[in-house]
């Protein structure tokens, strides 16, 4: 289990998963079946990808955005998360017709790009975003 990390596991700060919601996705658009991540640093942007891919909006005050990032995962279920240096690790499993949206907190990230990425157990990438941090 993680194996793959490239360092030993005490050198990683694990990344907490607080849902807000999780769930099976009627997905709109038929030949879209990748796992696939979204951030979010404001409501907007998350209330428009949720609409687009026809997802329950979730609402959260402004000022939590101060203190954390808003997460979608597609068609993958995280289930852990580690953060090194420049880089967020989320682990789980490929998973079609599954969304999960989650928060987690800012207060380990530098105000810089960061690296986030998808992996399986066995250490596949399956997906990643580079987010700039605001």
């Amino acid at each position: 289990m993680d194996h793959f990390l490239k360092h030993p596991k005490v050198q990683y700060i694990p990344l907490s998963i607080n849902n807000l919601n999780m769930g099976a996705w009627q997905n709109p658009f038929h030949n879209y079946n990748n796992p696939d991540i979204y951030f979010f640093q404001n409501q907007e942007g998350l209330s428009s990808k949720l609409s687009h891919y026809k997802l329950p909006d979730i609402e959260l005050a402004p000022e939590e955005f101060d203190h954390c990032i808003a997460v979608l995962a597609l068609n993958f279920k995280i289930e852990k998360g580690y953060f090194r240096f420049l880089t967020a690790k989320y682990i789980g499993e490929k998973k079609e017709g599954h969304f999960q949206v989650f928060c987690v907190t800012k207060k380990y990230f530098p105000k810089r790009v960061l690296h986030f990425a998808l992996f399986t157990e066995e250490g596949k990438k399956i997906s990643w975003e580079n987010v700039e941090i605001i």
